[in-house]
């Protein structure tokens, strides 16, 4: 569960954020429901999922996620990318250094312009800590 600044959670599932209509409901319905009329939902009984429809008829959305440095680093396809110098619009695998990864993305405004997503490891595992972060677990 990942809390919202308006006090409610989204259910991230597959890359997807699904929220809840109401408070107190266990079904979470998927964030882009209303812009792009998607009809997957997931229902939940305490921590578990109990039932879901996952067919989803868009993409899974990117997340830019604040850094407590007061950057940001960009996540597409469970990889995360940080940009060398504020400003810039060239975002670099986050794993650059350590792996010699040559994996980077292009953003112009809020869309991908141009990307290499070939990665020479595997996404790591990733766990929300709080709405702005997200940290690294490794397994």
């Amino acid at each position: 569960m990942i809390p919202t600044d308006k006090g409610g959670y989204l259910l991230m599932v597959n890359n997807y954020t699904f929220s809840r209509n109401h408070q107190g409901t266990n079904m979470f319905y998927c964030s882009k429901r209303l812009a792009s009329k998607c009809r997957a939902r997931v229902k939940v009984r305490g921590v578990n999922i109990f039932w879901s429809d996952l067919n989803h008829n868009h993409a899974p959305p990117n997340y830019m996620i604040p850094t407590d440095k007061g950057g940001y680093l960009l996540m597409v396809n469970n990889y995360t990318f940080s940009r060398n110098h504020q400003g810039t619009n060239m975002f670099y695998c986050s794993k650059r250094l350590a792996s010699k990864c040559r994996a980077r993305v292009k953003v112009r405004g809020v869309n991908i312009f141009w990307s290499d997503l070939n990665h020479n490891h595997a996404p790591p595992n990733y766990e929300i800590i709080n709405s702005s972060r997200r940290e690294e677990v490794l397994i």
